[in-house]
């Protein structure tokens, strides 16, 4: 069983040093670094050095485009929407928002760059992490709900050349379907050169399955040969944010759908799948919820489990949990019993498990 976190918000290589002794201690097998626009610029040494700590723990080393054009999940700035504004998504209401284009030309060559960097960093995975276009639901972009894009120019010549007619103002079955085919375009060639460089490959998608296309597009993407991984991250505690008639299920059913989704897709097409659990923005009162995530993962089958992101995301405070260590502390519990029970052992570590790590 494979047991990881995100980690994220500092650069002191002694200081993450200490971290990643304290995951070895605890059991963890992986970690997730993320690898911003601005690691790219100024701390591509300092990244290096920490995936070389990390793996003198003994741990897996992933790296995520944490915020990357603001088209992958994260909390960083992105330099290239200021620098790059007609390489940004058009909104269905006519405005630009700073999100780059799925099929901008310069947006694949910064990506390119990117997966060199996280290469020469020391990056064992490269993990996709919710790759997406103007969505509401991220809550970065002061917009309104029905907005949609991309319809810049280059999107909707794309669209002529596909339908043979001009791209509608509504998000029409066909324009889902082009908007996933673009998606999955770049991610499939960046993959491939992920792959050509001899780092494996993870990708996760948001849960939100909303039609028989998007389930058909989980298809595409978990059947590709240059994923490994396939994830999805059924986090049930972000408040309003658009999608409460998801999160109505609960946390055991919500994780439990989901996780049973990834489940299905990597027996049939040969994947390693993966759960990411939520360990930010918990509530207080409600940490026993993270637990009961990561055993609705558990018993659905998935036997590759994260945690966004270290100790209840402490260090940042627009994402940290209200009680950063009781999240933290229902998280290691219960991964640490999973995999106890995975390995046919029930009894109960002892404190040289690093119980007060």
């Amino acid at each position: 069983m494979r047991i990881g976190t995100s980690y994220f918000g500092s650069r002191a290589v002694r200081h993450v040093a200490g971290d990643m002794e304290r995951l070895r201690l605890l059991g963890f097998t992986d970690v997730l670094h993320t690898f911003s626009e601005e690691d790219m610029e100024y701390y591509r040494d300092s990244v290096r050095d920490i995936a070389a700590e990390s793996h003198a723990r003994g741990l897996t080393v992933y790296m995520s485009p944490w915020s990357v054009a603001n088209i992958f999940g994260g909390q960083a700035l992105s330099k290239f929407v200021g620098y790059h504004p007609e390489e940004c998504q058009v909104g269905s209401d006519g405005k630009t928002y700073p999100a780059a284009c799925l099929n901008s030309e310069k947006l694949f060559e910064l990506m390119i760059r990117w997966v060199d960097a996280v290469k020469a960093a020391g990056a064992d995975v490269v993990f996709w992490d919710e790759p997406h276009w103007l969505l509401y639901e991220t809550g970065l972009f002061d917009m309104d709900p029905s907005v949609w894009g991309c319809r810049c120019a280059r999107c909707k010549d794309l669209y002529r050349e596909r339908y043979d007619v001009d791209m509608p103002l509504e998000e029409t079955d066909e324009v889902v379907g082009f908007k996933h085919d673009s998606a999955a375009r770049l991610l499939f060639q960046l993959s491939a050169y992920a792959k050509s460089l001899g780092l494996r490959v993870a990708v996760c998608l948001l849960p939100m399955l909303k039609s028989e296309r998007d389930w058909q597009h989980w298809h595409e993407i978990a059947s590709h040969p240059d994923i490994d991984i396939f994830a999805t991250d059924p986090y049930t505690m972000l408040g309003e944010t658009g999608l409460d008639d998801y999160y109505s299920l609960g946390a055991e059913k919500f994780v439990s759908f989901y996780a049973g989704k990834v489940k299905e897709l990597c027996e049939r097409y040969g994947k390693e799948g993966q759960i990411w659990i939520q360990n930010f923005m918990v509530p207080r009162g409600r940490e026993d919820e993270v637990a009961v995530a990561v055993k609705a993962a558990y018993g659905a089958g998935i036997r590759n489990i994260f945690a966004w992101g270290f100790e209840g995301s402490a260090n940042m405070g627009f994402l940290r949990c209200d009680d950063p260590q009781a999240a933290w502390a229902s998280y290691t519990a219960a991964v640490r019993e999973a995999a106890r029970e995975d390995e046919g052992d029930t009894e109960a570590p002892g404190p040289d498990r690093g119980e007060s790590a």
